[in-house]
Parts: structure tokens; sequence; C-alpha cells
């Protein structure tokens, strides 16, 4: 997880190249069944949104729970952001609980991904 989210707070270009690997041809995606090029295209304009990205998984807060006898796991905790732009003068940060069910075949993929708003700091 720390290394996902090392990824997910690299430059644009170095962000989406490292992810795109990791996801499953169709995600449950915050609850709806997704396609790999449709998550992209949401994440591709986050990261247009908020060019600057700073996510770290909360120290102590993993939990990882696995479906027996499968190589599948959830892995939940919490991730701590600071998200800005400065061209629009913007910054967002606070705390998000996640959850990423990963199948541990082939080296990995994500199968879902959700999470909540835990805690937002005042944005600018």
């Amino acid at each position: 997880m720390h290394d996902f989210f090392a990824s997910w707070s690299a430059r644009n270009p170095e962000a989406l190249a490292s992810i795109t690997p990791l996801y499953a041809p169709v995600v449950e995606f915050y609850g709806k069944p997704t396609t790999r090029p449709a998550l992209l295209a949401q994440k591709r304009a986050f990261t247009i949104r908020w060019p600057s990205r700073s996510y770290v998984a909360r120290p102590g807060s993993l939990d990882v729970g696995c479906e027996a006898g499968s190589e599948i796991c959830t892995v939940a905790g919490l991730v701590d952001w600071d998200c800005r732009s400065a061209e629009r003068n913007a910054q967002s940060t606070g705390t998000a609980k996640f959850s990423l069910k990963v199948a541990f075949r082939g080296g990995g993929v994500i199968l879902s991904e959700s999470g909540a708003v835990v805690a937002r700091n005042a944005a600018r």
C-alpha cells in the first residue's frame, strides 16, 4: 500500500503509468462496475485537477483480510492526503478510509476500490 500511494503521489505521467497495470479489466469502483479505461479516465481527470498530490497510508491503520482458499485479499486503512493546484490556487487536505480488494495472481490486480472521507481540512 505504501508503494501504491507513493506511485499515486508521483507526477501525473508517472502516476498514471504506474497505476494502469494494477487494475483489473473491470473494477468495482466505488460501488459501480467500471472498465479499466473508464476508471483511468477518472483518475486522469483527477490528476489534471490536482497535479500535486501526496498520499500516505496512516501508520498502524492497515488491515488485511484474505478469503479462505483464495488469493483474494482486502486491504483497508486510513490515508492522509494533501492535494494542490498552483494554477487554481487551491489545496485539499484530509484523511480518508480506503478499501482495496486485490487478487494476488500474476503479480496482483485491484478488483475493487472504495473509500470515504473521514476528515477534511479547510480548503483554499
